[in-house]
């Protein structure tokens, strides 16, 4: 449109709206290996569909995807983003396989029939709901609290748009989960980093200044280019890029630098409530003191036993949660349930296999 207009009018940028509570924090666990794309030829800018679907409808990939979801966001009201009508159904049948309540919705369905299954989403009627360019219209799920990006693009622009559709407000939610299955978050960097000079009116002059592409080192957590293959910090070896895509329970939290600060604020505050024997509630409003927001519920997740614990350790914090409970004056049912609701935060919705 450079043509007929002159100037870009810009809206608040997502980083000012998330710094004022006007948009849920996004939490971003993107696959340690990423899509072999390097046989998907490129129409009009953007992947070509048939060979992209061919590419992400593996069966072994996407069920990698779900276990990931069952590790991460099990429960969680999600949307997945799918390359084409094939892949959005592939995707529903292997959640729906897994017990877990699931359905598609596609550009070629009535705006009723789409209304319909988003308010099942709405209701929880549904967890999961995947998508092939269906999304734009009509949709308006606040309660969606992860987004499954199983779609690669070239776009920035329908990488913001997707991912940007789990960050409406809703009561009780504190943050989305931003599963990527796509290597989005890898070539476009964290949303909260955007800048006006991403807008442009000529293509060829977005992003101009914008810094090489990074990557984080498992190691000593530092970011680097990303063409480094060994971390000059610590010397890690990165592994040659990959030819598959993930083996289950790849997903890992990567976390923007000042979130990393913030996340280990709160996790030391979290320890100190252990040990002082305060309500772990203590530590979040700690956080909210400092930082004028609660945390992120993911962050919670691990903070005292790690992402592996074992059964000794859930035992040993139950004991503890039931001793600050009592002496709390909680007991019966009110007591269990307080007891549940902060073993869910540590270990996951999950934590019965834990115990």
């Amino acid at each position: 449109m450079g043509d007929l207009f002159r100037q870009v009018v810009l809206a608040p940028l997502p980083k000012e709206l998330l710094e004022r509570g006007y948009l849920t924090k996004p939490v971003y666990y993107p696959a340690s290996t990423q899509p072999d794309l390097s046989g998907v030829r490129l129409v009009n800018g953007d992947y070509d569909k048939s060979q992209l679907s061919r590419c992400c409808s593996d069966p072994t990939v996407i069920q990698a995807v779900v276990f990931a979801w069952q590790q991460r966001a099990l429960r969680r009201i999600t949307i997945a983003f799918a390359v084409d009508v094939a892949h959005a159904k592939a995707i529903t049948e292997a959640f729906k396989a897994k017990g877990i309540t699931a359905a598609w919705v596609d550009g070629t369905m009535s705006f009723k029939e789409r209304e319909t299954r988003y308010q099942a989403l709405s209701e929880g009627k549904l967890l999961v709901l995947a998508s092939c360019e269906a999304l734009a219209e009509g949709f308006d799920v606040p309660a969606v609290s992860c987004v499954l990006l199983a779609r690669p693009t070239q776009s920035r622009a329908k990488y913001v748009q997707q991912l940007g559709r789990g960050l409406r407000l809703a009561p009780d939610k504190t943050d989305c989960l931003v599963l990527d299955a796509a290597g989005l978050v890898l070539r476009f960097g964290f949303v909260e980093d955007l800048r006006e000079d991403d807008f442009t009116l000529n293509p060829s002059e977005a992003g101009k200044s914008r810094p090489a592409p990074v990557k984080l080192c498992p190691q000593c957590a530092r970011y680097l280019p990303s063409f480094h293959t060994s971390c000059p910090h610590c010397r890690h070896q990165f592994p040659p890029p990959p030819k598959y895509l993930p083996q289950a329970g790849e997903f890992q939290r990567v976390l923007h630098p000042v979130d990393a600060e913030r996340m280990a604020a709160l996790h030391s505050w979290l320890s100190q409530a252990l040990s002082k024997g305060f309500d772990p509630t203590w530590a979040r409003h700690r956080y909210r003191d400092k930082y004028g927001q609660l945390p992120p519920d993911d962050w919670l997740r691990g903070a005292l036993y790690g992402e592996n614990p074992t059964r000794s350790s859930f035992k040993e914090y139950e004991q503890k949660l039931v001793q600050i409970g009592q002496r709390s004056r909680l007991s019966g049912n009110q007591l269990q349930q307080w007891v549940q609701k902060h073993l869910c935060a540590e270990f996951g919705a999950d934590y019965q296999k834990v115990g």
